[in-house]
């Protein structure tokens, strides 16, 4: 799908600026603009892109059933591993930058919320095909995808976890999917060196 990254800095504050909240007003990437409408939230973009754009049907499929398998696993990834990844990260390395504290005892539950997550996508959700839900990318193989690259801050590897590794690494070796996130793993390894 043809598009113009714009590029937001968030450790310099951009997505809150005034200008930035006149796009979106919660103050928080990502967004898409397609044409005069602005879209909010990576899921409903996502699920936009695939209903705008002529993109085959395993992304999500039209499937009911197939779809909803789909919908169930984003789900659970806000609900779950976002909470424990996203939060995990945030908390111990970007809020401490920009002068937020948090207590122990609350980075203590995101860590746990995180390794139950792990857990649950190794041991329930990865295993029986190549991909989360069959042996063609969905949707949420790309959000979870992307939720788990973030956890190069943390500097995880998967070891522990032999179906999200040989699963990562199936994802990541697409090219396009190594071409969008070469920008994204240079910066987390510049940011990792710098804490050595």
């Amino acid at each position: 799908i043809p598009y113009e990254k714009v590029e937001t800095r968030i450790l310099k504050a951009q997505h809150k600026t005034e200008e930035f909240k006149k796009i979106n007003p919660l103050g928080q990437v990502p967004v898409l603009q397609d044409g005069e409408h602005y879209f909010r939230e990576s899921h409903a973009i996502l699920k936009y892109l695939h209903s705008t754009r002529n993109c085959p049907d395993h992304w999500y499929p039209s499937d009911p059933i197939k779809r909803a398998r789909v919908d169930e696993l984003l789900d659970w990834h806000h609900c779950f591993l976002r909470q424990g990844a996203g939060n995990t990260v945030f908390k111990t390395l970007f809020g401490p930058k920009i002068g937020m504290k948090f207590s122990e005892g609350e980075i203590e539950w995101h860590k746990t919320i995180l390794s139950y997550s792990l857990h649950m996508l190794d041991s329930k959700f990865l295993g029986n095909h190549k991909f989360l839900l069959s042996d063609e990318l969905t949707i949420a193989d790309l959000s979870i995808f992307c939720e788990l690259t973030s956890l190069g801050f943390l500097s995880m590897d998967f070891s522990e976890y032999p179906n999200i590794k040989t699963w990562y690494s199936a994802i990541d070796s697409i090219e396009e999917v190594s071409k969008v996130c070469k920008p994204v793993k240079k910066f987390i390894k510049m940011f990792n060196d710098q804490l050595k």
